[in-house]
């Protein structure tokens, strides 16, 4: 899934003074932007490895919402002006478009009784957020420099509480919210004074305090730069500029600017924003990654470093390729679906090879034989090997099956050699008595879960394998096969060689016992095997064996956890049965015709889901089952219409872009004026043709209260969803 974060809003705050224009800034890197990108090596189970890595963090947020606000008043002029003149210096730091940055414009002057009359241009809004360059051309265009005051503070503390309560438009959760504001004087504070003594209706006023609360309760970020002119008395008069960046997680840019270098500085300073790397990791069971610290904040522009540490698992299959995908994530991520291979740009692919360094299990029995001839008996006997890689291996022997052996103590030696070098060996003993000795040698040869693991709510088997060394028949064999005792257990009949229902095996032979279980819960235990006969056991002391048994619940995970209708989220499942096909449905809501899902031999899987967009609202479940190998499992997911937190984990969804462009406020915009809804930016018309509510454009949301409105938005057309690759 891809993954994004938002990075909080920014308000630009600008004042003029004597200083340079801003160095051009640097291109970001066109490769890469993990280093390194990918690890493979070879590690032995229980071993570990460590590396450093680096983000590479973009220069300028490419996935932002921006508000340019400026100083309206006549001592700015000359900055509007080089505005205007050097749009491009800003916009060029971006990619403007819809489902990328997006551009508002608005002025502030002051509502004092003055060179403005009564105050009504103290805030102005040209043009809402929007991601069309043109618009936003238009917008800066109209920016116009007069009136002033015989004070010198304006009202920009009420113009920072107007943008945080959405007059410009409504900050996209995963987007970096920039304001940038560009004045060369303080605010009255409280802002927004009455100006009018005859007024009915005195207006609200907001403190500076207020304001900045607003802005750090939205993630709005503050950034003031300083313009001198000659008619200012400095954005940062009694730390005003200071405390709002301070307190939004901003900044204040004490080096003052002048008119002509305004758009240079907004431009560098742009990349002076912190950006936050963090990650999530995706491994297949059997290895792990680790990352010091967890997260980590930076200036834009530069590298955000971490420690790995690489853990391959003690039990981790030998011979096997395993996997870790570690998804880095920034602040203010791109959600264009063209910008989708930035995100792979962001991913490191972990590799290691695990090293077999287990031998060959082989296996030949001992045996016990009377004969009354005195050069010996021909013996039969039966050698294997197995291999955790190779599966089984021919093993060769010192002596062939059916060979006579003198009387007397005989060593048989086998050996197999695995592909990649491993030797196993085992040593039988062949007793040839001439003189008879009676008696019986039962053994517990071995015991299996399978599978192993089991999963919970499915069924698992324990095999013992029993043999007989002689010399004699074994008779009245009983095999004690215990399994962990579980709470809501169901342990089948033992089937073979049981109290109830003895068992005969015949010297050289083997028997096997199983037993069928099903857990409902994660266990981890042991099986204990003891085997006895009817005759004198000539060798008690491998009579019993034990292996580890293991039971694990399949579980999965939705990224996001919450969604708005028509999204798509990543379901991720662990530990289920591999090469199974299980099925996902939700519970409440309507399944969108979701194929099963194979899982992977490592028992994973990774698959997106759709949430309708015409779906019910509020908590339901996914639910994944898989017929009769496990109980079926199940996670919360909440559809919500309002606004999503800041981080976002999962695959990015970008929907159909090409709309109208948005009105402009004061002109007659037949989308917005019938009361349509503008896709591109979110806007929903309310009959006049200027005002805006700011609501997401996704196609499927109410139309505005204007006539002729469509009563499911725009043209009631839903666009089709593109989804970015799972994580």
């Amino acid at each position: 899934m891809p993954v994004a974060w938002a990075l909080p809003a920014l308000v630009v705050l600008s004042t003029a003074s004597a200083a340079r224009a801003a160095p051009p800034l640097p291109q970001p890197p066109a490769t890469t932007r993990v280093a390194p990108a990918t690890f493979d090596q070879l590690l032995p189970p229980g071993s570990f490895t460590t590396q450093d890595s680096a983000i590479h963090t973009p220069r300028v947020p490419q996935f932002a919402d921006v508000v340019l606000l400026v100083d309206g008043t006549a001592s700015m002029l000359q900055t509007i002006q080089s505005v205007q003149a050097n749009l491009g210096t800003i916009l060029g730091q971006f990619k403007i478009k819809p489902s990328a940055t997006r551009f508002g414009v608005a002025a502030f002057r002051d509502t004092t009784a003055g060179f403005d009359g009564d105050g009504r241009d103290a805030f102005e809004v040209l043009t809402p957020l929007s991601g069309d360059p043109r618009v936003i051309a238009k917008g800066v265009s109209q920016l116009r420099a007069f009136g002033g005051s015989p004070d010198a503070p304006e009202d920009w503390v009420n113009a920072l509480v107007q943008i945080s309560n959405g007059a410009v438009g409504v900050f996209r959760p995963a987007a970096a919210h920039i304001v940038i504001l560009v004045g060369d004087s303080s605010s009255h504070d409280p802002s927004n004074e009455a100006s009018d003594p005859d007024s009915v209706e005195e207006p609200v006023q907001h403190t500076l305090s207020e304001a900045v609360n607003l802005l750090a309760a939205g993630h709005i970020q503050v950034l003031g730069v300083g313009v001198h002119t000659a008619f200012g008395d400095g954005l940062n008069k009694g730390g005003q500029a200071a405390l709002v960046g301070t307190g939004t997680g901003g900044q204040f840019l004490p080096d003052e600017t002048t008119p002509a270098g305004v758009a240079g500085a907004i431009a560098q300073r742009l990349t002076d924003l912190p950006t936050t790397a963090s990650h999530e990791v995706t491994c297949d069971r059997g290895l792990s990654v680790t990352m010091d610290p967890p997260d980590r904040t930076v200036k834009s522009g530069t590298d955000a470093g971490f420690g790995e540490t690489i853990s391959v698992a003690p039990d981790a299959p030998q011979g096997a390729t395993l996997r870790c995908v570690i998804q880095f994530g920034l602040t203010a991520l791109p959600a264009d679906g063209s910008d989708l291979p930035a995100l792979n740009d962001l991913r490191q692919v972990i590799n290691v090879r695990v090293q077999d360094v287990s031998s060959p299990q082989i296996v030949i029995d001992d045996q016990i034989v009377n004969t009354f001839d005195p050069a010996g008996a021909p013996v039969t006997f039966l050698a294997t090997a197995f291999d955790s890689k190779d599966g089984f291996i021919e093993p060769t022997c010192t002596a062939t099956s059916g060979d006579l052996f003198p009387v007397g103590h005989n060593d048989v030696t086998c050996t197999a050699t695995d592909s990649s070098g491993n030797v196993g060996a085992h040593t039988a003993k062949i007793i040839v008595n001439q003189q008879v000795r009676h008696g019986a040698d039962v053994r517990v040869l071995e015991v299996r879960q399978d599978p192993r693991p089991g999963f919970a709510g499915g069924p698992t088997t324990v095999t013992a394998t029993l043999t007989n060394a002689g010399p004699d028949d074994a008779t009245g064999v009983v095999l004690d096969l215990g399994l962990p005792d579980s709470l809501g257990a169901s342990i089948g009949a033992q089937i073979g060689c049981s109290a109830a229902d003895p068992c005969t095996i015949e010297r050289g032979t083997r028997r096997t016992v199983t037993i069928g279980a099903t857990y409902i819960a994660a266990l981890k235990g042991t099986v204990r095997a003891t085997v006895a006969a009817a005759q004198q056991d000539l060798d008690p002391t491998n009579n019993t064996l034990s292996t580890p048994f293991v039971v694990v619940q399949p579980k999965v995970q939705l990224s996001p956890a919450v969604g708005h209708p028509g999204s798509v989220v990543v379901a991720r499942g662990t530990d289920f049965p591999p090469g199974s096909t299980v099925q996902l449905h939700w519970d409440p809501g309507i399944d969108a015709g979701h194929a099963p899902v194979v899982v992977a031999a490592n028992g994973t899987f990774a698959t997106q889901v759709l949430v309708l967009r015409k779906d019910q609202t509020g908590l339901r479940e996914l639910q994944v089952s898989g017929g009769s190998l496990f109980s079926m499992v199940a996670t919360d997911f909440l559809v919500d219409d309002r606004p999503l937190p800041d981080v976002i984990f999962g695959p990015l969804v970008t929907v159909n872009t090409d709309v109208p462009t948005p009105a402009l406020p004061g002109t007659a915009d037949p989308a917005s004026a019938d009361g349509q809804q503008n896709g591109a930016d979110g806007q929903t018309g309310d009959g006049s043709g200027g005002q805006t509510d700011g609501q997401s454009g996704d196609g499927g949301q109410t139309g505005g209260d204007g006539s002729g409105g469509q009563p499911e938005g725009g043209s009631g057309t839903e666009p089709p969803a593109s989804v970015g690759p799972a994580l």
